[in-house]
């Protein structure tokens, strides 16, 4: 979906945020120039959630949620962005006109998704109703599935002549191979499925946009294959079962996450429409989003050897950082979940989901050690260096604490001592998991919510703070020049209001988080909520004198040490020496300083 950016900034401008907010919060109060309630996000007792109509964004201290009034709207409704810009528009009367609705592309995915649902319905037909389809349905009948799921899931059979029949209905060859059907091959042309039990797979809205095949004959390989991927369908953006339970994983807030086609129909089969699983690939951060937009709780179910536990531990890394509160369960060896179902009933799988599921760092912790073992200090030390990366996910200081607890306990260490090694770790390793994700001054700012009228200020950098006051007093930007900047993130933000300052006179806060790395926006919401309580244009002066000058001593000390490593072989550089003594006077001079590297010509 394409929606004109001057349709959006339309919307914006006439969705008052406050109001919007307040429909939903009712009780949101002022604050100085923002306003607070707390946060619908997750629990907390002191309001920690900030509004600021001025800069028409919002932001949590406590959980760091943030965004402007369709991120607002999208997340509290668990909604689609889409549909959150036309509930909106719909509200302050603005038409909605979709650019790819009406495009040559929306034309050619519409002929794609055409397709598929045909090609659908013959699989189906050719499961029911001829002689190759018949050991397929046999098939089906031994693993326990019943006509009624084979029809809510759409499953067929394919043997092999989709291309003559949906050619002689004006489907173009073309159409076939850019959906994923077919291939081309030395001057012909062969089809995905042949031979294979097939399962739709469908998108969040229940389109068809790839097929799942299942081997009937044990001995061909791969046993199970996707359709590739195509401009319709991308393995890692896609849920099997996800659209079939949708009712009931949006009304549960719940979703169970298995391996295979199979586990997901006898799931839903014997009562659990709330299983999904993945289409040939990893669980990805899209998952996460989608997910995450509907459940609290999440467990992950795969098949007990090494590759089932290493997806295991893929897909909770990415977990780790949300608010969803995931588990890991391993069932009995060389049980699927559609064979325990079937064998014991959906409410005791529930029951046993119950019993034996696992903190993920629980989980990770076994894992590791039967991976490396724990009998040695060097073993231990292998564990703790794969297990430390994914404590450093976590938000709260209080859980991460508590998690060292499992680790150690778990490896059979000394508390005092993974701790010790833990902040070795991170001090070793600061630029390698990502700045935002380590303890230090931005995630207690993330943690702590404010007691006081307004977000606390804590510990800024100087290069923050001057990223606060632009964001108030825009039109001083072009005051400075990037090498004053050290900071990628304020770097970024300062060309960001620069640019758009210049060009339109004003800027839009939530399209500068919008420019940023989805690691950075959390960080610059929480800077944009701060409130200027000082004469703004002294401290931009302030500010603009202290960065400079740390241009003019870094430089200094590399001139000094190029200075003297010329004199310790004797050729003393004139024009060096020149430098060094140009830079301390303008160090001592704050007028030559003031008119230096910090200010733009």
């Amino acid at each position: 979906m394409s929606i004109p950016a001057k349709t959006l900034e339309d919307i914006k401008a006439k969705a008052d945020l406050v109001a919007v907010v307040e429909k939903y919060l009712p009780e949101l109060k002022k604050s100085g120039r923002n306003y607070r309630a707390r946060c619908p996000f997750h629990t907390e007792k002191t309001p920690s959630f900030f509004v600021s109509p001025d800069k028409g964004i919002y932001h949590c201290f406590g959980c760091g949620a943030n965004g402007d009034v369709f991120k607002f709207v999208q997340e509290y409704e668990k909604i689609s962005w889409p549909e959150a810009v036309r509930k909106i528009a719909a509200e302050v009367g603005i038409a909605v006109r979709d650019d790819y609705e009406n495009s040559a592309a929306a034309e050619q995915d519409r002929k794609l998704y055409a397709a598929l649902e045909r090609a659908s319905e013959h699989y189906k037909k050719t499961l029911f109703d001829t002689y190759a389809g018949k050991n397929a349905l046999e098939y089906l009948k031994t693993r326990s599935i019943t006509k009624e799921t084979i029809e809510k899931f759409s499953i067929g059979f394919s043997q092999g002549d989709v291309v003559s029949i949906l050619s002689k209905e004006g489907i173009s060859g073309e159409t076939l191979a850019s959906c994923g059907l077919v291939r081309a091959s030395e001057g012909r042309t062969f089809e995905y499925m042949n031979g294979r039990l097939v399962f739709p797979i469908r998108d969040a809205r229940g389109r068809i946009v790839a097929f799942g095949g299942r081997a009937l004959d044990e001995a061909r390989e791969p046993k199970y294959l996707n359709t590739p991927e195509t401009r319709i369908y991308v393995k890692g953006r896609h849920l099997y079962g996800f659209f079939e339970g949708s009712e009931r994983i949006k009304k549960s807030g719940e979703i169970i996450i298995v391996e295979g086609y199979v586990d997901v129909v006898v799931s839903h089969q014997y009562g659990l429409p709330n299983a999904v699983s993945c289409l040939g690939t990893a669980f990805t951060e899209y998952h996460t989003s989608l997910i995450s937009r509907f459940v609290k709780k999440t467990a992950l179910i795969f098949d007990p050897d090494r590759a089932g536990l290493m997806a295991a531990v893929r897909a909770a890394e990415h977990l780790i950082n949300t608010d969803v509160e995931f588990y890991v369960v391993t069932l009995p060896d060389k049980t699927d979940p559609d064979e325990y179902i079937i064998k014991n009933g959906a409410k005791e799988f529930v029951e046993y989901i119950r019993r034996h599921k696992k903190n993920f760092f629980d989980f990770h912790c076994d894992y590791l050690v039967s991976k490396h073992g724990a009998s040695s200090s060097l073993e231990k030390l292998a564990c703790l260096k794969e297990i430390f990366p994914n404590v450093a996910k976590i938000k709260s200081p209080l859980i991460a604490q508590e998690t060292l607890k499992i680790v150690a306990q778990k490896l059979g260490a000394d508390l005092n001592i993974v701790a010790a090694e833990y902040s070795l770790c991170l001090r070793q390793k600061a630029g390698g998991f990502g700045r935002k994700e380590f303890p230090g001054r931005r995630q207690e700012e993330r943690i702590a919510a404010p007691e006081s009228s307004r977000p606390k200020e804590k510990s800024l950098s100087r290069e923050e703070t001057l990223v606060c006051m632009l964001l108030e007093r825009p039109d001083c930007a072009a005051a400075f020049s990037e090498e004053i900047f050290f900071e990628d993130d304020c770097r970024a933000v300062w060309k960001k209001i620069r640019e758009d300052y210049s060009l339109r006179g004003k800027i839009d806060v939530s399209a500068i988080a919008d420019c940023l790395p989805a690691s950075s926006k959390e960080w610059f919401s929480s800077l944009a909520l701060r409130e200027i309580n000082i004469p703004i244009d002294e401290c931009i002066e302030r500010i603009q004198k202290e960065m400079s000058e740390a241009v003019l001593r870094a430089r200094l000390k590399v001139v000094e040490s190029e200075l003297g490593a010329s004199l310790s072989i004797g050729s003393g550089d004139t024009a060096k020496r020149d430098e060094y003594h140009a830079l301390l006077q303008r160090l001592k001079n704050p007028r030559a300083q003031h008119s230096g590297p910090g200010q733009s010509s």
